[in-house]
């Protein structure tokens, strides 16, 4: 997808949802986070996963959109790369439900940091 032209980028950005209208809606600001855009893609459609023999030393909290297109067996794999707690959130929404869920991450984040 990183190497689509920019107007085909665009309506694959749109289509995907998540992008404040105001990005898209504005050429400037559109402008500006294209490359941006375009790099978490191409990091993405590139990324070639390497095994690792050593855990992370930390909790592990995964967030979770209910409507997203992850399985539940796609998250329990991330289990098998902490060495100590882990807990999955699920919230209301899709790929992109940290927008309409700020507050209660923001909670849940700062009760995990506090304890």
């Amino acid at each position: 997808m990183y190497k689509l032209s920019d107007s085909d980028f665009i309506k694959e950005i749109i289509d995907l949802g998540g992008t404040p209208k105001e990005v898209i809606e504005n050429k400037e600001l559109l402008q500006l986070f294209l490359p941006i855009l375009r790099s978490d893609f191409k990091i993405l459609e590139n990324y070639i996963y390497e095994e690792r023999k050593v855990k992370i030393e930390c909790d592990i909290s995964i967030l979770n959109g209910e409507q997203d297109d992850n399985t539940f067996e796609e998250i329990l794999a991330w289990k098998k790369h902490g060495g100590k707690g882990f807990k999955i959130y699920n919230f209301e929404g899709n790929h992109f439900f940290i927008n309409s869920n700020v507050e209660n991450i923001t909670k849940l984040i700062n009760n995990t940091l506090n304890k």
